[in-house]
């Protein structure tokens, strides 16, 4: 047996924090590692947010389809972001989700891909192959 257990959560404090809506400032979080059961779950999500965008192309044309797909890239790191995030603050599990994610700042969100990465396995030299969440 290895003497080099496997990380399984990290714990970090970010660049800014995220304010509530009472305005405490939550900077420590802790994630976990992602689990098969995570993609399953993004799966889901994914495909109706597709099927969402190849709708408005149907209606509008090729500009909201553009518009709509730029959106689920972002939208992908939120739903990871919330599946595998315990804690952000006196912030717990239950109560993060992937709406949490998009009133945080960019440099938060940002920072927190790079540490689920780090956590994961996901290297800089994945940019821009075919590994999932390498951003």
């Amino acid at each position: 047996m290895s003497d080099n257990p496997i990380q399984i959560t990290a714990e970090f404090d970010l660049p800014i924090g995220y304010e509530d809506q009472k305005g405490v400032l939550h900077k420590h979080v802790t994630i976990r590692r992602m689990k098969n059961g995570d993609i399953i779950s993004m799966r889901k999500d994914i495909e109706i947010k597709t099927l969402a965008s190849q709708m408005a192309a149907l209606i509008d044309g090729n500009a909201a389809s553009d518009i709509i797909a730029a959106g689920i890239s972002s939208e992908v790191f939120n739903i990871l972001l919330a599946l595998v995030t315990t804690s952000i603050g006196t912030i717990q599990k239950d109560a993060i989700t992937r709406s949490l994610f998009q009133n945080m700042h960019q440099v938060d969100v940002d920072y927190m891909i790079k540490m689920h990465n780090q956590l994961n396995g996901i290297n800089e030299e994945a940019k821009g192959k075919d590994v999932p969440f390498a951003s």
